[in-house]
């Protein structure tokens, strides 16, 4: 029934490009790459944990990446990080 009821024509959600990352996303970016956990993340810039992980769900939609290692490839290809920036283990 519920399908019958959604219109073929509805408009699809558009994703986002890279530059509509807003500033605290890049900021955002910047920090997980640095594997600063989301509780860390959130006592520096002065936010929730939850708001921490409510940016991480946008930025993750808008990039298109599927993991923190996926996010850390789109960083240094797009010039938000250097690879001398991250952390060595």
């Amino acid at each position: 029934m519920i399908r019958d009821q959604i219109s073929s024509k509805a408009v699809q959600p558009v994703i986002e490009t890279e530059n509509s990352l807003t500033d605290r996303e890049i900021e955002i970016i910047r920090l997980l790459c640095q594997q600063k956990t989301a509780k860390e993340i959130g006592d520096q810039l002065f936010i929730t944990q939850r708001t921490v992980e409510g940016h991480k769900s946008n930025i993750f939609i808008k990039t298109g990446v599927k993991n923190i290692a996926g996010l850390v490839i789109y960083a240094i290809q797009r010039g938000l990080i250097r690879v001398e920036d991250l952390p060595v283990i």
